[in-house]
C-alpha cells in the first residue's frame, strides 16, 4: 500500500480552511438561532387571540407553565427554564438566547444578571446547566444519531436515555445541595 507523503501543512491552506469552516458554521448556527429567538419572541408577545400583550399572559408562559412542573425537583420550575431548556433542543445556544428574551432584560446585561440571580439559586444554575449538558442533543445531532443507528427505535431510547441520565444527575445535585442547606420540601 502506498502512503501519501507527509508533510507540514502550509499555514495559508490551515488559516483559509479554518476561516471557511467557521464562517460556514456561523452562517448556518446564526441562522438557525436568530429563527428560534424570533419565534420565542413572538410567542412571549402575543396571546393565543393574536393581540400583543405582556410575557404574563403570552403563548410562551401557558406553554411553558404546563412543563415547569416536571423540572420543579430540578430546582428551576418555572416557565423560563422551561422554555428554554425546550429551546436548547433546537439549538443549545439558544438557552441564554431565550432566557435573555424571557426575562425581558433587554441590552443591559447587569439586569439579566440580577434577574437570573433573584429567580434561581446557584445550585439551582448547576442544575441546569448540568440538564442541558448532558440531556438530548440538538435536531441535527439526532438527526445524525438516527442515520447512524438506522433505526427510529434506537434513535429514541438513545434520546430517552440522555435525558434521563441528564434528569437524575441534576436532582441528585439541586436535591443534594438541599440536603446539605436543610432545605426539606415535599418535591423534593
Amino acid at each position: 500500500m502506498e502512503l501519501p507523503a507527509y508533510h507540514l501543512p502550509r499555514f495559508t491552506n490551515m488559516v483559509q480552511s479554518v476561516w471557511l469552516r467557521a464562517r460556514s458554521f456561523v452562517i448556518k448556527a446564526g441562522t438557525i438561532i436568530f429563527l428560534s429567538c424570533v419565534g420565542i419572541w413572538f410567542l412571549s408577545s402575543f396571546n393565543w387571540r393574536l393581540q400583543m400583550v405582556g410575557q404574563n399572559q403570552s403563548m410562551l408562559k401557558t406553554l411553558g407553565s404546563l412543563i415547569a412542573p416536571l423540572f420543579a425537583p430540578l430546582g428551576f420550575g418555572d416557565w423560563h427554564a422551561t422554555v428554554a431548556v425546550i429551546a436548547g433542543l433546537v439549538a443549545k445556544e439558544n438557552c441564554v438566547g431565550v432566557l435573555h428574551i424571557t426575562f425581558g432584560a433587554g441590552s443591559n446585561q447587569a439586569a439579566f444578571a440580577t434577574a437570573l440571580r433573584t429567580v434561581y439559586t446557584p445550585m439551582a444554575g448547576y442544575a441546569f446547566l448540568v440538564f442541558n449538558l448532558l440531556c438530548a442533543p440538538c435536531f441535527a445531532s439526532i438527526g445524525t444519531m438516527y442515520k447512524e443507528f438506522g433505526d427510529t427505535g434506537w434513535t429514541l431510547r438513545a434520546v430517552g436515555y440522555q435525558t434521563l441520565v441528564a434528569y437524575m444527575a441534576s436532582v441528585v445535585i439541586y436535591q443534594g445541595s438541599q440536603v446539605f442547606a436543610a432545605n426539606f420540601s415535599p418535591v423534593g
